[in-house]
């Protein structure tokens, strides 16, 4: 039996996106009744959604190579990365 709202979630094939996670730690960690502006305003805290788009040379040319290993051209890709902003005790 699932232990947690994320178990839960992940045996009933739900897709467990980043913004989920982060909606379900907030309502996991709360110790009140939070409605869902408050919700809202806790998970923006945690992750604020910014999206920064970039290019690496080294990054453009590996996938090329990796396509170019795999017998492939390469028509498209996608990269996603996420973090968080250090802090300056980090």
């Amino acid at each position: 039996m699932a232990k947690n709202l994320l178990e839960k979630c992940s045996q009933s094939k739900i897709r467990m996106t980043a913004q989920r996670q982060t909606i379900i730690k907030v309502i996991e960690q709360a110790d009140d009744h939070p409605d869902a502006d408050q919700i809202y305003l806790r998970a923006n805290a945690i992750d604020s959604g910014e999206v920064i788009e970039f290019t690496h040379p080294e990054l453009e040319a590996l996938k090329e190579k990796i396509a170019a290993d795999l017998g492939y051209d390469l028509v498209n890709h996608r990269l996603e990365l996420y973090g968080r902003k250090k802090t300056s005790d980090q």
